[in-house]
């Protein structure tokens, strides 16, 4: 029984050991990214991508990451690390922001519809952040505008579909 008890001890201290370890890897990653951030895009992004190996949970790595995409203007990339983020992202405070990030990343690939809802989520987790409640009407507008021109585009090509059924209703008539 008691050799039991020590078999259980050991197996204990390894597992705390092991994800202490695991934990200073993260950290160091993570802090080789954010000291390479602004110096070499590179080793930054290779820094956060192997701090997201070893922890996929924590959303500081690929947080940071999007970020810098978003810089870099890689927006696909950007969005999905946001996403990731978001996925894991447990505080209002931190869902806030993931969302805030979103809308803007939408907002800079044209799509108006898409950042107003994540500008409206930013605002569920936040209702007081008057950046994103800017953001958003920002959104809403364009959102509106690509409507309007959905529209016109719309009824240009049905004006254009009528004027070749007509040509083409002339013609047989001419034969």
């Amino acid at each position: 029984m008691a050799f039991n008890k020590h078999i259980h001890i050991i197996i204990i201290l390894f597992l705390s050991i092991n994800l202490y370890g695991q934990d200073q890897a993260y950290n160091n990653h993570l802090y080789d990214g954010n000291i390479n951030y602004d110096k070499d895009f590179l080793l930054a992004e290779n820094s956060y991508r192997k701090a997201i190996s070893i922890n996929s949970s924590n959303i500081k790595a690929p947080y940071n990451l999007s970020n810098k995409y978003y810089e870099e203007e890689l927006y696909d990339e950007a969005l999905i690390r946001q996403a990731e983020a978001l996925k894991n992202a447990k505080s209002n405070n931190e869902k806030h922001r993931i969302n805030h990030n979103i809308g803007n990343i939408l907002m800079k690939k044209d799509l108006c519809k898409e950042a107003l809802e994540a500008y409206k989520n930013a605002l569920r987790n936040n209702p007081n952040d008057d950046e994103t409640r800017y953001n958003l009407s920002l959104a809403k507008l364009c959102a509106d505008q690509q409507k309007d021109d959905q529209q016109k585009d719309d009824q240009k090509k049905d004006d254009q579909k009528k004027d070749d059924q007509q040509k083409d209703d002339q013609q047989k008539d001419d034969q």
